[in-house]
């Protein structure tokens, strides 16, 4: 087919399926700024309950995408449906055993703990900062005061569903435990770089 021959239907351009392809490249073209790449990063604080003897563990862990910088950690057994306090000393609020509250793990972004007495349901932390990935762990015995007929684990093991109503809050982020071992706080400030 020569230059000046004529161009059949089955080759002519349509020009309306021309523009709606072209039209459907404009978004694509488009995409990197609006995909989940070039979003707002997301502060996001995870806590987790490891029932363990003697000892329980709980864990905070920045599951987000920022660091975060100075914040307040709230921990509020209070309003658990077990009525679940910490046990730290001999003969005191729990039953048989008891464990001193103890940091185990991130003890180097903790600028402050509040101190913690036996059969107390809240402690506070107020953290330097914590990076990604970053976790402070700690250790304290947690019993429940339910009577020994209502508590699945004889007052002295916590299940998950006895967590249920545990308050966790960071900085102006508050979550409820749902009958599950974690929570999670999402919402929260990054960490802004120095200018």
């Amino acid at each position: 087919m020569g230059l000046d021959e004529p161009l059949s239907p089955c080759e002519r351009p349509n020009w309306v399926q021309l523009f709606a392809c072209l039209g459907a490249l404009v978004p694509l073209c488009a995409m990197p700024l609006s995909s989940a790449s070039a979003q707002a990063p997301v502060g996001m604080v995870q806590v987790r309950f490891v029932e363990s003897a003697p000892a329980d563990t709980f864990l905070f862990t920045n599951t987000g995408d920022c660091d975060l910088g100075r914040s307040e950690v709230w921990l509020d057994l209070r309003p658990s449906i077990a009525g679940l306090v910490f046990d730290v000393s001999d003969g005191g609020a729990g039953l048989d055993r008891f464990h001193r509250l103890e940091i185990t793990e991130g003890g180097e972004f903790i600028h402050r703990v509040s101190k913690l007495k036996d059969g107390s349901t809240a402690l506070h932390f107020q953290l330097e900062r914590l990076p990604v990935g970053g976790t402070i762990a700690f250790k304290a015995d947690i019993d429940d005061t339910l009577s020994p007929e209502d508590s699945r684990g004889g007052n002295t093991q916590v299940f998950e569903s006895e967590l249920e109503g545990v308050h966790f809050k960071v900085n102006d982020v508050s979550v409820l435990f749902a009958a599950q071992a974690s929570a999670t706080a999402v919402g929260l400030d990054c960490m802004t770089e120095p200018s």
